[in-house]
């Protein structure tokens, strides 16, 4: 977070981003573009943590989340809060759940800064109005059931006096969308059996909707309160009345994921900790993202220009991680040097990633094992390299020392290190509490230095008396995890984060069948 400086400059802008109704994924590309060009983002309560939003260095987040009469900033001062941002210069985003103007305050806010000079531009968003049935498996029209549909706000601002028109809504044979009325179920029930419509017409309740909490309890127009009042924490929701909703027997998707409702940390560095937060939520699971190390580049202009100079005596050329890749071409392109300095060299990778890297700059690995360990490396390396060969390896300061003194053994090794990672600083205290109370599903881990941080937080016990089960990117992050004394439940196939989420599955998946093998034995 930095400091705004609130000297009157030329007029900034302010967009207002619908955020959509929960998944991260539905956020809209323009809506993605505008946060990362963004100065200020001034974001509500969203329905899930977000990993993914993507800002640039030095934006200021701040949060004026609102909840049902549960404001933590008055409407009045985000509207003069926007104004003074975007008074002094800044581009803002101001970022709301769903869509801006569907039940939102964004019409008043668009007015406030109109009004007084300030250029808006409105980016629609997803709204639960259309999202939450779908993810339920419900269409909002049908051919054979409804040609229509109406979205009808639950909620009245300080008791106001209900204004909906029941019987006319009664007289429709569309489907109705009820947004913010579970508090009012009992009345909508009531005022709409009053006015005529039949007592069996389907109802849905759809809370936490496109969420990894989401909750879909059906039931009959009759029966729907009675329903409700068996089930907990169902705001925000959402309610589906018509006959639509009987489709959602054979249509619901969402909540089978294979990951549904599971909660998982995500440990890597912020940088990159996306990238399997997206896979994960993909496959159902409510991510919280809480990077453990993050990436300190070292390395210098002089060191840098000192190993260009003399590369022509290297044979081989090592890189050990993607970072070591990205970091070396920074600094080897701001000495005017490319690709073509690796001529004629045996150039070596470890792992998908690594390699990946490499190619982006027009380079081939000569030597890259499936595995991202430093073991596999060097059984290759360890059959061709000789005594008299000069070898460059490029890794993280105080990445693992294999590969390092198999290499000084064999060869006359130098070693560059651009980076070295850091213990991140955490929610340290949370992150605790969501264990001890047994709110953690699984941990996964992408590194050794990962694994080490998080240890420094959490106690072995801790994580063997709440069950939370461990998940290792590969061989080196796998044998840190055990000499620690912890047991890990699975293991990628590759080290690419893809292949630890298909690891998370896979051993969720199996675990889900033995219950239902255990129950069925029961039951017999």
């Amino acid at each position: 977070m930095s400091s705004i400086d609130f000297t009157e400059t030329n007029k900034g802008r302010v967009d207002l981003v619908g955020a959509g109704p929960g998944d991260p994924g539905l956020l809209t590309v323009k809506g993605q573009t505008r946060i990362k060009e963004a100065d200020v983002v001034v974001y509500d309560r969203l329905a899930v943590e977000w990993p993914f939003l993507d800002t640039k260095e030095g934006c200021l987040m701040v949060y004026v989340g609102k909840a049902a009469s549960d404001h933590v900033m008055p409407q009045d001062n985000i509207n003069e809060m926007l104004y003074q941002y975007a008074k002094c210069g800044k581009k803002v985003v101001r970022l709301k759940g769903g869509d801006p103007f569907v039940f939102g305050r964004g019409g008043e806010e668009a007015e406030y800064l109109v009004k007084r000079g300030i250029e808006v531009e409105v980016v629609p968003g997803v709204t639960s109005a259309l999202a939450g049935p779908l993810y339920a498996g419900i269409p909002v029209t049908h051919r054979a059931m409804a040609s229509s549909f109406h979205v009808i706000t639950g909620h009245r601002k300080n008791n106001e006096p209900d204004t909906i028109d029941y019987s006319a809504l009664t007289r429709l044979s569309g489907t109705l969308i009820f947004l913010m009325g579970i508090s009012n179920l009992e009345k909508i029930q009531d005022n709409l059996l009053k006015n005529g419509m039949n007592e069996e017409t389907p109802v849905a309740i759809i809370s936490h909707a496109t969420t990894p909490k989401q909750k879909t309890i059906v039931s009959t127009l009759k029966e729907i309160v009675q329903t409700a009042n068996k089930h907990s924490d169902l705001s925000p929701a959402l309610i589906v009345i018509g006959e639509v909703v009987k489709l959602r027997e054979n249509l619901s998707f969402f909540e089978s994921k294979p990951l549904f409702s599971k909660t998982i940390v995500v440990t890597r560095a912020r940088e990159k900790i996306s990238e399997l937060s997206g896979e994960l939520f993909g496959l159902g699971a409510n991510v919280i993202a809480l990077p453990m190390i993050r990436i300190e580049k070292i390395i210098n202009a002089e060191k840098m220009k000192e190993i260009t100079s003399s590369f022509s005596q290297f044979k081989y050329v090592i890189f050990t991680s993607e970072n070591g890749v990205r970091i070396f071409f920074e600094e080897l392109h701001a000495l005017r040097c490319d690709a073509r300095i690796f001529s004629g060299k045996v150039i070596c990778a470890i792992g998908r990633k690594t390699k990946e890297a490499l190619f982006r700059h027009g380079i081939c690995a000569d030597v890259a094992p499936e595995t991202g360990a430093s073991e596999a490396l060097w059984e290759k390396l360890s059959d061709i390299i000789k005594k008299e060969d000069n070898a460059l390896l490029v890794q993280a300061k105080n990445g693992r020392k294999y590969l390092s003194r198999a290499l000084k053994k064999s060869c006359n090794l130098t070693e560059i290190f651009p980076y070295e990672t850091k213990a991140e600083e955490t929610e340290v205290e949370r992150l605790r509490e969501l264990v001890k109370t047994g709110q953690i599903d699984a941990i996964t881990f992408t590194s050794s230095s990962t694994v080490a941080n998080f240890l420094s937080h959490i106690s072995v016990e801790e994580l063997k008396e709440n069950n939370v089960l461990l998940f290792s990117i590969g061989e080196s992050t796998t044998k840190t995890i055990e000499e620690a004394g912890l047991r890990v439940c699975a293991e990628s196939e590759k080290t690419c984060v893809r292949s630890l989420a298909e690891a998370v599955k896979r051993a969720f998946c199996e675990r889900r069948r033995e219950r239902e093998c255990i129950g069925q034995e029961g039951f017999g």
